[in-house]
């Protein structure tokens, strides 16, 4: 005689089989709240985002480059409160919905500061770092339509959404703020002055899609009555020259935003404030940041 599937039946293989995967699917929601709980605590500027603690008068952003914003520096020159959500190598889409979560969150900002050479770069990859965030409308439509597999992963197992870079960064800045976050080193500066020299002369992108995504931010805005300023951060001397189409490039993104760009890439700063040939160091950023104030930038 067949013995019947009983759940007090422990004799029975499948009563085992289905207790494990009992026990395997709560546990996995059980260990993704318990990450999301810390990830709400920390004060790593999505948490703060998305904590609803992250209101502020200034926002920055921008890739790597945006980091340059020393938000420590700016904050103390202007008594404004100011936050940077920028993110290495963050592409335009992500950012511009990481702009749009904070209008949906928080009262409209005084101004945004866009580090715009982020148009050059088109790596999506980052996107799917920010699946712990798909509580965000936003997040989520750029996850579905870039990792649609991945998507599916995550509905299945909620704490795979935490599989990656962005949480462990959570983590490291659990008790301490994130937002001195730049670079401390000085650059080799005769082997950055050789590989510009060697360098060919290469071309800046801007992609039609990352320039309507940008477009649709500026409309957002200027609608919800703030302002948005473009900007590109100082260059390591010399390497403006290497780019075929700058002031075409500029000019493209000018026109298609009906913004003026704010164009620091040539500021005579001296090489040892550069860490290589597109990035400032910590002492670069302090003084970019004490110009942009001398230059109005803030008002």
């Amino acid at each position: 005689m067949r013995q019947p599937l009983s759940i007090f039946n422990f004799k029975n293989p499948k009563c085992w089989c289905v207790l494990f995967f009992l026990v395997i699917f709560i546990g996995d929601r059980v260990i993704a709240q318990v990450l999301k709980t810390i990830v709400n605590q920390s004060q790593f500027r999505y948490s703060k985002l998305y904590g609803q603690t992250a209101q502020s008068d200034f926002l920055l952003i921008g890739n790597s480059r945006g980091l340059v914003f020393h938000q420590p520096t700016i904050a103390k020159l202007t008594k404004k409160t100011t936050i940077n959500l920028s993110y290495n190598s963050m592409p335009v889409d992500l950012a511009c919905a990481i702009m749009k979560d904070y209008f949906d969150l928080y009262p409209a900002p005084r101004c945004i500061f866009f580090e715009i050479t982020m148009l050059n770069y088109n790596n999506k990859k980052l996107i799917s770092n920010f699946m712990m965030y798909r509580s965000s409308a936003n997040i989520k439509k750029l996850v579905e339509r870039n990792f649609p597999k991945l998507n599916w992963w995550c509905n299945f197992s909620h704490i795979y959404q935490y599989n990656g870079e962005v949480l462990l960064r959570t983590l490291y800045y659990m008790f301490k703020s994130d937002q001195d976050w730049a670079l401390r080193q000085q650059a080799n500066i005769s082997q950055v002055k050789k590989n510009i020299n060697n360098m060919e002369r290469f071309r800046y992108q801007a992609k039609q899609e990352d320039l309507e995504n940008l477009r649709d931010l500026v409309k957002l805005v200027k609608s919800k009555g703030s302002d948005i300023k473009l900007i590109i951060q100082p260059l390591f001397p010399g390497f403006v020259q290497k780019i075929k189409n700058f002031n075409d490039w500029k000019q493209r993104i000018s026109k298609f935003t009906g913004l003026k760009i704010y164009d620091y890439s040539q500021i005579d700063f001296p090489d040892h404030y550069f860490v290589d040939r597109v990035h400032l160091n910590v002492s670069g950023a302090k003084a970019y940041a004490k110009l942009l104030y001398q230059d109005g930038i803030f008002k």
